[in-house]
């Protein structure tokens, strides 16, 4: 094993460009990671530093060019872009953007949100404008105080920005199915209900049975169910629902299947 020292010349990186480690050690078919720190102290668009150099033992030296873009600080949100849907429902809202140039612009949209999303890229002819999709797809409930929030940055290549805020309301979901069956009484019914866990990591839910046709079951009658289910993530998993009658009637009830802290799923 052959080890061959480097160093860069850290000066000609300053005052915008950082290189660490800067100098050290390296084995013969080793491979170094380095960490390039881009920190501009001023406006600019284009930034450039060329010939950057590495001075390698015994070898010839390597050579890096740097380029960067600095632009002003994001302004204040424009306007803030409500969104509202039932839980795993989508909500679908646009925003326009004006290109008052005399040349094309391809932007590259800046999405910090969660349960936001929109096209990676937005062209814009000269002197156009174009409107921008935003879609609300939300797994989780919110509550009265507590909203999903977000924000969509557009940096323009005239040199300005736009910042939209976005703010997200979950209602509780719709009905997933009906499920009507008639069986005969004194006989044993197993309903299987298909449970979809919509996150990536597995989930335990709460069952609820809420009784809503009679308000109270006879003691002859019976409707079981375990408290629990645990769903492996992105899969789906039946919920046996078992239910037994001394005696005809109408039964009614809703099944509500919810995460901690207990939010309906």
């Amino acid at each position: 094993m052959i080890i061959f020292s480097f160093n860069w010349d850290v000066a000609k990186f300053k005052p915008d460009f950082s290189i660490v480690p800067s100098k050290g050690y390296i084995a013969s078919g080793m491979d170094l990671p380095l960490e390039i720190a881009f920190h501009p102290s001023v406006v600019n668009a284009d930034i450039r530093y060329s010939n950057l150099t590495c001075n390698i033992e015994g070898g010839k030296p390597l050579k890096l060019t740097l380029t960067g873009v600095c632009a002003a600080c994001p302004p204040t949100g424009k306007e803030l872009v409500q969104f509202q849907c039932s839980v795993r429902e989508t909500d679908r809202k646009m925003v326009s953007i004006s290109n008052k140039t005399g040349s094309q612009w391809i932007l590259t949209p800046v999405i910090e949100a969660e349960f936001f999303q929109g096209p990676d890229t937005l062209v814009i002819e000269a002197g156009a404008t174009k409107l921008y999709n935003i879609s609300y797809k939300p797994f989780r409930m919110t509550s009265a105080d507590k909203k999903h929030l977000g924000s969509v940055f557009f940096a323009l290549p005239d040199g300005s920005e736009l910042l939209y805020n976005m703010q997200g309301a979950a209602d509780p979901p719709k009905p997933v199915d009906t499920i009507i069956r008639e069986v005969p009484f004194k006989q044993p019914h197993t309903e299987l209900i298909p449970v979809s866990n919509w996150e990536k990591t597995p989930q335990k839910f709460k069952v609820i049975i809420d009784l809503m046709k009679p308000d109270k079951l006879d003691p002859s009658t019976q409707l079981n169910e375990l408290d629990y289910l645990d769903v492996p993530g992105l899969t789906k998993r039946d919920y046996k629902l078992n239910f037994y009658s001394h005696k005809e009637g109408n039964f009614q009830a809703k099944v509500v299947y919810s995460l901690p802290p207990h939010f309906p799923l």
